[in-house]
């Protein structure tokens, strides 16, 4: 199914769920605009009394709209603001003047204000504890597995710790917290771009205190350095690194690209494999959608899916918006509502096969083991090979369904010819220009030190 087969399936799925759930009729001006496309635009379509996420909104109305918002179709809808549908806005309320031009998901203009970091006010003659700090800014913009933003942070005068926050877990989809090992590695990943570019060195010790599990990591400047042009690079792209699921431009990868993802795999002593034969591809493109149509069989999975699909214009600044996706932010609420309700499995998959076989390369990294040290590496070493797509104009989109079913893990391994343990794939290419993901504010991230000790 193409972009407007699917917006319009959302749509009209929308529209069906949200009455019929009430047991009742659909005002007979919805139903024709539902069936006509939206052609009624601006009419009344009553207020929403559901309370699937929250309060609702008194004043629901319906609009569609086309790409150049002029003619309305059915056919051709790429944009639709669904006033009435609860949980689109913090305390459930969306002002008119929020929505936003075609293409930014109707993200609320302070949502990327974690993203506006300038280098120039790193305090490079101040207290090191400002330092770290400030290194933590690009840290809270590491991705994360459903954007759970799964870390905490603890500062010192002379070094910071990385701890897991596995409130944020998710127990289906991630039983063991590997992927939330690994996202907090990604987080480790940028504070190590960051010193890099700052003229440090970084002493980096992964998993300090077999005591604590949740203490992923102890962070310290390290020795001078002097940042090359490729550190510089990396560190420019951190803030303009997107994750997108829409579809990319055909062409190959920039010249020695490939070869510089190797080198870098290498410096950690992880192995990388760039996909880009079109057979190799369609083979995993198949096994993604085998383990798409796998997982959303299983509620429980939907349930917990749903759950961490979210506007971006609510207060929490975590989980997945339905922009990521091409379709229309407001209508994230909706499409948790449907992913929870019904087995779209065969829909996602018929989607996912084709643009990971469409893409101009699939990435798969491995490590040797399989451990949290394991893990923390994947997620540190990925970030590197993120940004420095990211530093050549292109982005990345996340495939890693076989890799979260264990039948899937070990073909996996052999389509993309690596002796370790696969940990992530996905896909990389030129893709549309996307608004970045939203992020919990710095504040939000940080734990108190603990009181120094007094000697007696």
């Amino acid at each position: 199914m193409d972009d407007e087969g699917v917006h319009e399936a959302v749509v009209r799925e929308a529209f069906r769920q949200r009455w019929l759930v009430l047991g009742r009729r659909r005002p007979r001006h919805a139903e024709a605009a539902a069936e006509e496309g939206g052609e009624r635009s601006g009419e009344r379509a009553g207020q929403c009394v559901t309370g699937i996420q929250g309060r609702c909104h008194a004043h629901s109305c319906l609009r569609f709209w086309t790409k150049d918002r002029d003619a309305v179709s059915s056919r051709a809808i790429r944009k639709c603001a669904i006033y009435g549908f609860p949980g689109d806005g913090i305390n459930g309320e969306v002002p008119g003047d929020q929505w936003q031009k075609e293409g930014d998901g109707g993200m609320a203009q302070d949502a990327a204000t974690p993203w506006h970091v300038e280098a120039s006010r790193y305090p490079a003659t101040g207290p090191d504890i400002d330092k770290y700090r400030f290194l933590l800014r690009y840290a809270i913009l590491a991705p994360s597995s459903h954007n759970t933003q799964p870390w905490l942070f603890r500062v010192f005068d002379d070094h910071l710790e990385v701890i897991a926050d596995r409130s944020r877990a998710l127990p289906v989809v991630d039983p063991i917290d590997r992927e939330l090992v690994i996202s907090c590695g990604a987080a480790i990943g940028m504070i190590r771009a960051s010193l890099l570019r700052f003229g440090y060195s970084g002493d980096i010790e992964l998993l300090p205190d077999s005591a604590d599990k949740d203490l992923l990591a102890r962070v310290k400047l390290g020795s001078p350095h002097e940042p090359t042009l490729a550190d510089q690079a990396r560190f420019a792209a951190i803030t303009r690194r997107r994750s997108t699921r829409r579809k990319f431009e055909d062409g190959p990868l920039p010249p020695g690209l490939a070869e510089e993802l190797g080198e870098l795999a290498q410096v950690d002593e992880l192995e990388l494999a760039v996909i880009t034969g079109s057979e190799a591809k369609s083979d995993v493109a198949e096994l993604v959608a085998e383990a798409d149509r796998e997982q959303h069989k299983d509620p429980e999975f939907r349930k917990e899916l749903s759950e961490w699909l979210t506007s971006r214009r609510t207060s929490s600044r975590d989980g997945m918006s339905l922009a990521s996706f091409g379709a229309p932010d407001i209508l994230s609420s909706v499409g948790g509502f449907i992913i929870r309700t019904l087995d779209v499995g065969r829909r996602v998959a018929a989607n996912d096969k084709l643009l990971a076989s469409n893409s101009p390369a699939l990435v798969v990294i491995a490590t040797r083991d399989d451990s949290p040290r394991d893990w923390l590496a994947a997620g540190m070493m990925h970030v590197t090979a993120l940004l420095a797509v990211t530093a050549r104009g292109l982005t990345a989109a996340y495939l890693n369904q076989p890799i979260e079913l264990a039948k899937s893990r070990p073909r996996l391994k052999v389509l993309a010819g690596v002796s370790g343990v696969p940990q992530l794939l996905f896909r990389i290419g030129r893709g549309p220009a996307v608004k970045p993901a939203v992020r919990r504010d710095l504040e939000e991230v940080l734990v108190r030190s603990p009181p120094a000790r007094v000697k007696p």
